[in-house]
């Protein structure tokens, strides 16, 4: 379920995709879940067109959590579309960093994560478990 205002993004989780809590006034953007749906294309279209109007007016600071139990191949293909907006908004001076999360058996997912940094040229920082809601309000 899709809930956007102003400058928030909210979508609950379903079986095949993640939530997403993202505020673009604070500068904290979670996504968190799985992302298995039949076309990341379509179900990631909205989200990229609400980043793409509101990372500009955020907030200067950005921090984005991506906490994916799973992935398929085309939302792994729509998450790099997604950090390629975060670099594009680095470039401008945004302060941006990424906290990408994995388990610690989940040498695959953590490799992801890398090859993402490389590409994309932002910090990211590696942490093992699952994100939890209180670290939105950590800087």
């Amino acid at each position: 379920m899709l809930n956007e205002s102003k400058n928030k993004l909210m979508i609950e989780a379903t079986d095949l995709t993640p939530k997403f809590h993202f505020d673009a006034s604070e500068g904290v953007f979670a996504i968190t879940g799985k992302s298995l749906p039949d076309s990341g294309e379509l179900f990631y279209k909205p989200i990229l067109d609400w980043l793409e109007t509101k990372l500009p007016s955020s907030s200067q600071k950005i921090k984005f959590h991506i906490s994916l139990d799973q992935m398929n191949l085309s939302s792994s293909k729509m998450i790099l579309f997604i950090l390629y907006k975060l670099k594009a908004a680095k470039e401008t001076g945004k302060i941006v960093s990424v906290w990408w999360y994995h388990a610690s058996e989940d040498s695959d997912m953590l490799e992801v994560g890398e090859d993402y940094e490389f590409m994309v040229d932002i910090p990211f920082r590696f942490k093992v478990g699952k994100f939890e809601a209180s670290e939105l309000l950590v800087a």
